[in-house]
């Protein structure tokens, strides 16, 4: 059994859209948790890391799909981006969670159950016409973002990773993840990874899965 255990340290504010927000006036809302702290679901967290892994098997010459694009249909011809993150015709090979703020340590579970989160803050912006090249008319918006002035760490872990390869892949794009949610262009969202494989609760060193890499097909 392997696993990956992965903790983001936000160098920048953090960003990610509801659909539905509530409890502010923000025209771009933040997603929240039940009880109005933030957390980076599965859903994105996934996307971002594979969009990352796509472009790291095309720097190695690898044979990948373009999500965007094309997937496989195959799982027995798969390539390694939809063995490990799935496509419509193959079933990912790994189990992702949402990510929970774990840091700073004060703000446990305990704590953000009985006390109110920190108050979120906002950045106005402009819609920009596309057909004018200028500022639109009549089109300010606000955008909500987390932004507590101390460091914030979310934590996770990916489970049933099935083979060393896949999470050798998984483990370099982590290591090449540079931020998560939306509005990276405007600094939101960009992170530090720290993470560790474990394989039968033994530790796999950076060094054992680079050579994996190298030698797999």
């Amino acid at each position: 059994m392997i696993s990956i255990k992965v903790e983001l340290t936000l160098k920048s504010p953090l960003h990610i859209g509801a659909s539905a927000p509530a409890g502010t006036k923000a025209v771009r809302g933040m997603l929240k948790d039940a009880q109005g702290w933030p957390y980076i679901p599965a859903s994105a967290f996934k996307g971002r890391l594979r969009h990352t892994v796509e472009r790291l098997t095309r720097s190695m010459e690898r044979s990948v799909c373009d999500t965007h694009h094309q997937t496989c249909e195959s799982a027995q011809s798969a390539c390694p981006v939809c063995r490990i993150f799935g496509s419509p015709w193959v079933t990912g090979s790994v189990r992702f969670c949402d990510l929970t703020l774990t840091q700073p340590e004060i703000w446990n579970a305990d704590y953000r159950e009985e006390n109110a989160y920190p108050r979120t803050g906002y950045r106005h912006g402009v819609g920009i016409s596309r057909t004018r090249r200028v500022a639109q008319d009549a089109l300010l918006y606000t955008t909500e973002l987390f932004q507590p002035g101390v460091p914030l760490v979310f934590s996770g872990e990916l489970q049933d990773v099935e083979t060393l390869v896949d999470a050798a892949w998984l483990y370099a794009g982590l290591q090449f993840m540079e931020s998560v949610g939306s509005n990276r262009t405007r600094g939101l969202g960009w992170v530090e990874s720290r993470i560790q494989v474990l394989q039968d609760s033994a530790v796999i060193t950076p060094e054992q899965l680079r050579q994996t890499l190298e030698v797999s097909p």
